[in-house]
């Protein structure tokens, strides 16, 4: 999967809106497909992507002191 084919803008501004429980739940939701053998290979490309953001928002939200 290459980034042309992920709307990466669509999801940053999903993980914006939702409440820290929410973002907390989708990151570790995201840290599960990522775990080896979660979809029974390598994590795919987008679950990455996905846990990378996740995290990025949370240290946008709260940055380290």
């Amino acid at each position: 999967m290459d980034y042309a084919e992920f709307d990466l803008e669509r999801l940053r501004k999903r993980l914006h809106m939702m409440t820290d429980i929410e973002l907390l739940e989708f990151r570790q939701a995201a840290e599960r497909m990522c775990a080896p053998n979660a979809s029974g290979g390598p994590p795919l490309e987008k679950f990455k992507i996905q846990l990378e953001e996740s995290k990025a928002e949370w240290k946008r939200r709260y940055p380290p002191a």
